[in-house]
């Protein structure tokens, strides 16, 4: 197992002593083996191994038992994982107890209409299954991972809050992921108030890290990552002037945690990294610093009049204690070395 993996998963335990509040709890997770959340249920596998005594009851749903405990067993030990295999279209039905959800799974952006039904289904009859569950074993914690894509058009207002209202066009088939976030947070919150469930909802910007699927991740950072291992130009093919802030997967680990434990019931946590926020232009200058020699290549150089920016505003996160810690530098050198 790659050394920095372990040292990551290390670090947000240190990170996070309320970890121990969990020992002898039961904590199911959605989505535990992708991009966002595959940080998460390995340091729960971590603790475990460290507190072997009183261990957390880790339950991962997932599609298909073999492919996810393959691309776990990368991370770590996954003897402690009890894994159901479920596409949450129907109900859940476990025996004992489920102390805390942490919903991740789901359906991304379409990418074509083939899959839009699977995407309202899945995003949201999903959710509405885990909810029920939730209900069923008076959960004491239902955390989603819900999107920036909730806030539609900032239009004008680049920096965004959590009471942002922004437009989001029914008409336009590629919101279907954004409405489908939406109206899931909605659920959510309509079985706060009705059946007593604290409910609690993040909603990140873009967190990269050592658990990116390399090969299927079609966004700047992957594709950056990728260049390097591949020793190839990092290719823009853009005039690089949108504007985006990138966030560790460590750091936003440690901010799920966060959220968990000291979030207040019904509310929403953007997280971001404000310090980097910074077009694609300069992200290819950080992995230039880092990796000296390595070429950028603009593929699409088209002028526009307006470019595409929103930074999502963690200060509400930050008031609970969080902030992020790993600088882009280390950050990108970090995801690196864990694919060598």
């Amino acid at each position: 197992m790659n050394s920095q993996i372990v040292h990551d998963f290390e670090e947000i335990i240190e990170l996070t002593p309320d970890l121990d509040l969990l020992r002898g709890k039961s904590v199911l997770i959605t989505g535990g083996h992708g991009m966002l959340l595959t940080h998460t249920t390995m340091s729960l596998c971590q603790y475990n191994t460290i507190n072997a005594d009183r261990p957390i009851r880790i339950l991962l749903v997932v599609r298909n038992v073999d492919r996810a405990i393959h691309q776990l067993s990368q991370y770590g030990n996954v003897d402690s994982i009890e894994f159901i295999e479920s596409d949450l279209l129907e109900p859940l039905h476990l025996a004992g107890e489920v102390n805390y959800i942490i919903h991740g799974a789901g359906h991304g952006h379409a990418k074509d209409f083939a899959k839009i039904a699977d995407l309202i289904t899945s995003n949201v009859i999903g959710t509405y299954n885990l909810l029920n569950l939730a209900k069923e074993k008076q959960t004491s914690v239902f955390l989603f991972m819900s999107s920036g894509a909730v806030y539609g058009d900032n239009e004008n207002q680049e920096v965004v809050d959590e009471t942002f209202v922004g437009r989001l066009d029914h008409n336009n088939l590629g919101n279907l992921y954004g409405e489908s976030k939406r109206i899931s947070e909605q659920m959510a919150r309509v079985y706060q108030l009705k059946y007593g469930i604290q409910v609690k909802f993040m909603r990140p910007a873009n967190i990269y890290g050592p658990s990116m699927k390399l090969d299927e991740d079609t966004r700047i950072f992957p594709s950056f990552i990728a260049n390097i291992i591949n020793k190839t130009p990092l290719y823009i093919r853009s005039d690089g002037l949108d504007r985006r802030s990138f966030c560790h997967v460590v750091d936003f680990t440690t901010g799920l945690f966060k959220v968990l434990f000291h979030g207040q019931n019904g509310e929403s946590y953007n997280i971001s990294n404000e310090d980097f926020y910074m077009t694609i232009n300069e992200l290819a200058g950080h992995f230039v610093l880092a990796f000296p020699g390595t070429e950028i290549v603009h593929l699409n150089t088209k002028c526009r009049t307006s470019f595409d920016k929103i930074l999502l505003s963690s200060k509400k996160l930050r008031s609970l204690g969080w902030f992020p810690r790993i600088a882009i530098a280390e950050g990108i050198k970090r995801t690196v070395a864990c694919y060598s």
